[in-house]
């Protein structure tokens, strides 16, 4: 399960994806569930930003939807979706702050997007970005552990960073 500033997001067991909350999803004008509302089957992990959020299909696919003020979806723009959007296909482990996405690919390389106040991008220029950009580092990771409006950790495979 995780949880955003108003939503919810939970990977049942059967890897069915459901969400309840304000996040902007499915149901027309409609802008909040009180109820869980299905969203995908076959998927591997989920992860839940401030108001967006991020599904891992099994295959390695990167889904999206929900507010995109800073392009925290990775779609190249920042229009809110109401529905999920492909991102990419290579990732194997994700996290979602509060308006930053993060990703790792299957190479365990590091890809980042959305708003970058702090530097949680992880790029020398604090500037936002609204597509997955590579973290420039020699260093592969096996997966990443949190996120939030600050920081980015990451898990190498011999330790944290």
């Amino acid at each position: 399960m995780a949880a955003g500033e108003y939503h919810s997001v939970v990977l049942q067991r059967n890897r069915d994806v459901m969400t309840w909350g304000s996040c902007g999803l499915l149901k027309g004008s409609k802008t909040f569930h009180c109820n869980p509302v299905f969203v995908l089957s076959e998927c591997s992990a989920i992860a839940a930003g401030g108001s967006h959020a991020l599904v891992l299909r099994t295959d390695g696919t990167l889904l999206a939807w929900g507010s995109n003020r800073f392009g925290q979806l990775g779609n190249g723009n920042t229009v809110n979706q109401n529905r999920p959007i492909n991102i990419g296909t290579q990732f194997r482990s994700i996290v979602a702050g509060s308006s930053h996405s993060a990703a790792v690919d299957f190479q365990g390389q590091v890809w980042t997007w959305g708003a970058s106040y702090t530097g949680q991008l992880g790029n020398p220029i604090a500037t936002h970005s609204t597509v997955p950009v590579r973290l420039n580092s020699p260093l592969r990771f096996s997966a990443l552990l949190l996120a939030d409006p600050i920081k980015t950790i990451l898990n190498k495979d011999l330790g944290i960073l």
